[in-house]
Order: structure tokens, then sequence, then C-alpha cells
């Protein structure tokens, strides 16, 4: 994990960003901006350079539904600390990014992610208008392996003014608690910093599925509901009239219409009642029919902090013939130590990390 830095905010209207409160340094890319939202690519300060093993896995394109999905899970709630979850509950959880944050943020972040070097992480800034002054989301994302960190500096904070001091100083101590919805894909927290609660989060994104995320079922579903099927048209029967001529009792001449095929709008009636039949039908089976699950692919395991755990540690251990007592399901030291002699003893790059040539080469 990293201890994160501030790594952008938005000072004044033309949206003058600054990285870090160390001072000015290299300008960074910008991929996308406009009056409201912004991403860039920026040095991280973390990494010694290009030799430096803790370098991150860029550039990498990561789908647009699967950063979806993660911008739709992530979510942020007041700091409290136990005693005060034993007197007032827990906080309630909001959302951090709207769904038009999502619709706009998600591709800009892909092009990013294809652009940045290991050595830079993705910068995202949410620019709000509050009065005269500006209201600051903004945090940073980077990928370690098949683990994306998503970072956040600060939340929804109002710049007293414009000068770079007073942004930096009410960041440190904002308290609240990143979660992410998504339980399956969720990984564990990195360092908690800047004040109380956990602020950064680890996301196991390369096992998301290609599906439809709760944001893009929530887009196709008011698609569907404004641009229904259309249905295929139906003949319709003429229905012959004539007009005859009768006379009232003031003498008059009078038009009377009189439908002389009255079996035609019978058998009409008949055709529609079989429709909606089979129509009910066809959705009643629809709606009986199972949610196809999509299986998730394997996951690569490595040493990283918060430790991997899971089944498919604990059946590792056993392929690489651990003692009974030190089986514990948990990818620690010992666990990348035996992961690095296999691989040196069957000639595979010795990277500690266990993908699809080490478990065929296991079974």
């Amino acid at each position: 994990m990293k201890l994160s830095r501030l790594g952008t905010f938005v000072a004044i209207p033309t949206i003058l960003l600054v990285s870090g409160c160390a001072g000015v340094k290299t300008p960074p890319q910008i991929i996308f901006q406009n009056s409201t939202h912004l991403v860039r690519i920026d040095l991280d300060r973390d990494i010694g350079g290009p030799d430096d093993p803790d370098r991150h896995t860029h550039p990498i394109d990561i789908r647009t539904d699967r950063l979806h999905t993660i911008l739709d899970s992530t979510r942020t709630q007041e700091y409290r600390a136990m005693l005060q979850r034993a007197i007032s509950g827990s906080a309630k959880q909001i959302e951090v990014f709207s769904e038009h944050d999502i619709t706009v943020f998600a591709p800009q972040i892909r092009e990013a992610f294809l652009q940045a070097t290991p050595e830079e992480h993705v910068i995202f800034a949410l620019i709000n208008p509050v009065g005269s002054r500006q209201e600051i989301t903004s945090g940073e994302m980077f990928v370690k392996a098949n683990t994306l960190h998503l970072i956040l500096n600060c939340f929804q904070l109002i710049a007293t003014d414009n000068s770079l001091s007073s942004l930096c100083g009410p960041i440190r101590q904002q308290e609240y608690d990143l979660s992410f919805t998504e339980k399956d894909y969720f990984i564990g927290f990195g360092n908690e910093f800047f004040g109380n609660g956990k602020k950064e989060i680890i996301i196991d994104y390369a096992s998301i599925p290609s599906s439809v995320t709760p944001l893009t079922a929530r887009m196709t579903m008011h698609t569907q509901a404004s641009s229904p099927e259309p249905i295929e048209p139906m003949t319709l029967p003429v229905v012959q009239t004539q007009i005859v001529e009768r006379e009232d009792t003031s003498g008059a001449v009078a038009d009377h219409v009189t439908n002389i095929e009255p079996d035609r709008i019978q058998m009409l009636e008949r055709k529609i009642d079989a429709l909606t039949q089979v129509i009910d039908q066809q959705r009643d089976a629809l709606e009986q029919q199972p949610v196809r699950q999509q299986s998730r692919p394997p996951r690569i395991l490595f040493l990283t902090t918060p430790l991997m755990r899971g089944d498919d540690a604990t059946a590792l251990q056993r392929a690489l013939s651990f003692p009974s007592n030190r089986i514990d399901g948990i990818f620690g030291k010992q666990t990348d130590r035996a992961v690095r002699a296999f691989q040196k003893q069957h000639g595979m790059p010795v990277d500690g990390k266990v993908g699809h040539d080490i478990i065929n080469a296991l079974r």
C-alpha cells in the first residue's frame, strides 16, 4: 500500500490544478476537462522510477463496463468511532459518483489508464460551484497486477478561498470511510491516512464479469421504457357501412350509419384476446427463466497488503506440499517463497505471481 498524497485540486473557476502541497511541478497530462469534471495523468511520487519494484501495472486496458461497476459501487460515510457507533449506529452510506459522473468519468479513466506509465497514476476531480466558492471531490487510481486501488483524497470539500494552504489543511482533517458494495470483488482497505477513516479501497477488478452492471442495467431499463420494441402491425378488416335515410316524426330526412358486417367486429375482438394471451404467456415465461450466472475467472495470487486469502490459496498450499499445520489459506511470505522456488525450479519467470502457467504445472 502507499500513503497517498494530494494529487489534484481545483482552486479557481478556470480550473487551475496543483499537484501536492509541496509546490508546483511539471504540468500533468490532461485527458479530459470541462467546467465540472477532470481526468488527468500525473507522476506518482511514491514510485522511485522505472526500476522500482513497486511500480504500477500501466499502461493497461480496463473495460468501460468494469469502471462503471467500480464507480457505481463506491460509497462513503461519516467516520464514527466505536463508542459513537454504539450510541448512534453507523452513518448513512452516500454514493460518491452520480450516474452523470460515471457516464463522464468511465471512458475517460479508461483512456487515462491506456496512456499512463508504470510511474504515473490517474487523477480525477469533481468541481461544483457553491456560491462564490468551490465544492471539490478528488482522488486517484492506480493498478497493481489485477487489483485496482481507488483513493478518495477529499469528498465534497468546500474551499474557503483560492489559496493552496486553505485546501490542504481541511482535507487532512476530513473523517470518512470508503466502502464497496460489490463484496465479491472487494479485497480490502489500504493505509488509513489524512486523519481517521479508510480512504483507500482495493478492488479485484479483473474478476468483474463483462455483464450488465447496476448502472448500465438502469440505463437499459430506461432505454427500453422510452423506446419499446415495435409491434408487428395487424391488418384490420374494413367495416363496410352504408347510409340509409329515415324519416323522423317531423318529416325531416336524417342520416343513419349502419354496420352491415357486425361479425367482423367480433372476429377482431377474438384476435385481440388471443394476442393478449400470447403476450401474457411470453412475459410469464421470461419471468420464470433463471438468471444466468457468469463464471468468474480465477484470480492471480501474489503477496500484497492486505494478504490475499481464500480457498484458492488453501488449494495452492496443498499443491505445494505444505505440511497440514501450515495450511491456513493465507498467501503470506512463506507461500510467496514456495511459489518463487517452484518457478525457479521449473524455469519460469520468478515473480511470485500464481497464474494459469503455475496452476497447470501443479496439476
